[in-house]
C-alpha cells in the first residue's frame, strides 16, 4: 500500500508492516438467554441500565479477551481474536444448556 511504499527506500529506523485486519471475527448472540449465557463467563453488569443498547466494552468471556457490543434489547455482537472462537463459542453452548 501507499505507507509501505512511502517507508521502502527511507532512511531512518528500519521498519515492518504487518496486515492484521484478518485477526478479528465475531458474531451475534440474540434471543431471551443471551444475557444469561453472557453472565455464565462474563463479568461485566449486563444489566439494561449498567449496559444500554449500543454500549460497548473490552471485557473477558471465561479466560478470551472480547470486545461486547450491545446492539439491542436482547442482541449482542461479541468480537475476539479469530482463534478465541471455538473456545468462545463452546462455553457459550455449555451456558446455554444450563440457562433457565
Amino acid at each position: 500500500g501507499k505507507l509501505s511504499a512511502a517507508l521502502d527506500g527511507s532512511e531512518g529506523p528500519e521498519h515492518a508492516l504487518f496486515d492484521i485486519g484478518a485477526r478479528q471475527a465475531g458474531f451475534t448472540l440474540s434471543g431471551a438467554k443471551a444475557t444469561t449465557i453472557l453472565a455464565g463467563g462474563c463479568p461485566l453488569d449486563l444489566d439494561h441500565k449498567a449496559f444500554p443498547v449500543n454500549g460497548a466494552a473490552r471485557t473477558l468471556y471465561a479466560k478470551a479477551e472480547i470486545t461486547l457490543t450491545r446492539d439491542g434489547e436482547e442482541a449482542f455482537y461479541v468480537e475476539a481474536l479469530r482463534s478465541f472462537l471455538p473456545y468462545l463459542l463452546g462455553h457459550m453452548r455449555h451456558a446455554a444448556r444450563g440457562a433457565p
